[in-house]
């Protein structure tokens, strides 16, 4: 797993942290590349993600890439 990819616990919950903080745009997108493994890997809408994008960089295709990978969590 990337390093800006973790899970954390607070208050009993697990929390997937997306820390993307100061990221260029090629480093979002590998990011976001990497999600659809770990998120599947759970069940559907049972996942708490908190992403961090203080200070990072993307353009229309990090976007699109975001999107796309934000649908593999939704119930």
């Amino acid at each position: 797993m990337n390093d800006r990819i973790r899970f954390v616990r607070r208050r009993s919950k697990q929390i997937l942290l997306l820390d993307l903080s100061h990221c260029s745009t090629a480093e979002v997108e590998e990011v976001f590349r990497e999600l659809p493994e770990i998120v599947t890997a759970r069940a559907r809408g049972s996942l708490l993600i908190l992403s961090d994008f203080t200070g990072a960089i993307f353009n229309e295709e990090g976007m699109r890439i975001m999107k796309e990978t934000a649908v593999f969590d939704k119930p």
